[in-house]
């Protein structure tokens, strides 16, 4: 499966939680750039926000991201 789709897929089926780029990462087994750069793609979509809150995996407060 191309990494984009299990990307989105993780993400999409966590609606309507915020996830950061660390936990997405831990969760799929992938690194964190890949998700850093597959979530930066994304945000460039009107299907997901992007921005500063709180994980609700980790509980920080970082850049997170969501489906819309």
């Amino acid at each position: 499966m191309h990494l984009a789709y299990k990307v989105n897929s993780y993400i999409s089926g966590r609606y309507p939680e915020a996830i950061c780029d660390a936990c997405i990462a831990a969760s799929l087994e992938i690194r964190h750039q890949q998700a850093n750069r597959v979530t930066m793609a994304l945000e460039t979509t009107s299907d997901f926000d992007r921005g500063i809150g709180i994980c609700e995996d980790c509980g920080k407060e970082q850049k997170v991201i969501k489906r819309t």
